[in-house]
């Protein structure tokens, strides 16, 4: 055990001190304060708070009205694109307006004529699709579409009061009978993400460090004092640490930026944005599955380490775990962007142990999984770390001091019965 703890300390400070390390935690933070502060700023910009800003800073929009039906049309423009001030020009400013919108992207032109139908027909020029009023072209034929029917309204002699009436916009709320939230759904589909990347990025290290000490003949000194079982089991666990400590941290930092910055009772497509999902119970259980899966891909990766006597030769070994971490995490990915649509889905990732560490996180946080299920995918999960646990020991027994032609898995297992003593094999 002392030697397992040993390997394990000295894998574990290896990690946290490298670079790579410190780089992706550092930029996986600023990403998480990134997202926390957005509904802050969208309430900045939304709620008039801008008293840095002057009207006009950003876009300058020329308005161009031959049918003089559109009287109201800045006006209201100018209500629902804040960032946007609208100039109002006439049809023999057209060709000097175009020339300046080709060579300013912040310059864009609404000109509006008579259709052959008699109806007005909306024209929005920009330098491109992506500046001035362009990318808000839908906004622009709403608006200008409601001052269109008032200004009918109005020269039908209709009272005002039921032209009021007929733009007024009524409150749509979203309900679920379900339990999948919008918070749930966007948290989940990042645990996603984040474990693949964790469960691929510290399984190659595993590997990669395996590789690395063969290669070097480091594994020859350290069998001789170390049972190779035990010097895989410590890398293994130390590597896990490694990660724990990375996406843990990011869990916290992430709730704590939630609590800071995530506006209480902010809405996001009709639903509140809450923590109420992340409950004590399903992040321990997100961080038991965590850990059993990389565990899972940790020994499979360390296998292929010691298959290679080249660290160039890594990735081609590795090959078929990528296969199946990469296969894994689309299943449970898009099984989750579906939501609930394919219920067959869901219960085939829940229960493929490669694939429940990636959808288990996303099904705990929605609440659309029963005790039964999280236990049963749970014990499949263990029963297949224990059974790819206890071929991995054997195999990286049996090539970890295996050098020259690269080792087969068909005659790993050979040798396994042929090993008498400390990974020499006969």
């Amino acid at each position: 055990m002392k030697q397992i703890l040993n390997i394990f300390a000295f894998t574990y400070s290896q990690g946290v001190r490298k670079k790579a390390f410190i780089i992706t935690t550092v930029i996986i933070l600023a990403v998480i304060l990134i997202l926390c502060t957005v509904p802050r700023l969208l309430i900045v910009f939304t709620d008039g708070n801008v008293d840095s800003l002057t009207e006009g800073t950003f876009y300058t929009c020329y308005f161009v009205d031959e049918t003089g039906m559109f009287d109201a049309g800045i006006e209201s423009l100018s209500v629902e694109l804040t960032d946007t001030r609208f100039d109002k020009k006439y049809p023999d400013e057209l060709d000097v307006l175009r020339s300046d919108i080709e060579n300013n992207a912040r310059h864009s032109l609404i000109h509006i004529t008579n259709g052959e139908d008699g109806k007005p027909v909306i024209s929005v020029v920009a330098k491109d699709f992506l500046n001035g009023v362009a990318g808000n072209y839908e906004t622009v034929g709403a608006v200008l579409s409601q001052v269109y029917a008032e200004k009918v309204m109005q020269d039908a002699g209709i009272d005002q009061e039921l032209i009021d009436v007929s733009k007024t916009e009524l409150v749509c709320t979203v309900e679920s009978e379900g339990n999948l939230t919008m918070s749930g759904y966007a948290i989940g589909i990042v645990l996603i993400t984040l474990t693949f990347f964790a469960v691929y990025y510290y399984g190659y290290g595993v590997a990669s460090s395996v590789a690395s000490e063969k290669s070097s003949r480091v594994m020859e000194t350290l069998v001789v004092s170390t049972e190779p079982w035990k010097i895989l089991v410590g890398k293994c666990f130390g590597m896990g640490a490694v990660g724990l400590t990375q996406f843990g941290g990011a869990i916290i930092f992430a709730i704590i930026c939630w609590i800071i910055f995530i506006p209480e009772g902010f809405t996001f497509m009709g639903q509140t944005l809450s923590l109420d999902a992340f409950t004590p119970k399903s992040a321990i259980l997100i961080l038991i599955f965590f850990m059993l899966g990389y565990m899972l891909y940790a020994f499979m990766n360390a296998v292929s380490g010691a298959s290679v006597d080249k660290i160039e030769d890594l990735n081609t070994v590795m090959m078929p775990v990528m296969i199946i971490s990469m296969g894994s995490f689309y299943l449970s990915y898009f099984t989750a962007i579906m939501g609930t649509t394919y219920d067959y889905l869901v219960n085939l990732s829940l229960y493929i142990p490669f694939s429940a560490p990636f959808i288990m996180p996303f099904e705990l946080l929605n609440g659309e999984v029963s005790t039964g299920q999280v236990l049963l995918s749970l014990g499949i999960l263990a029963a297949t770390l224990l059974i790819v646990a206890f071929v991995s020991i054997r195999i990286y027994t049996a090539s970890v001091m295996h050098y020259g032609k690269r080792i087969k898995v068909k005659d790993a297992l050979k040798n396994i019965k042929n090993t008498k003593n400390k990974g020499d094999i006969k």
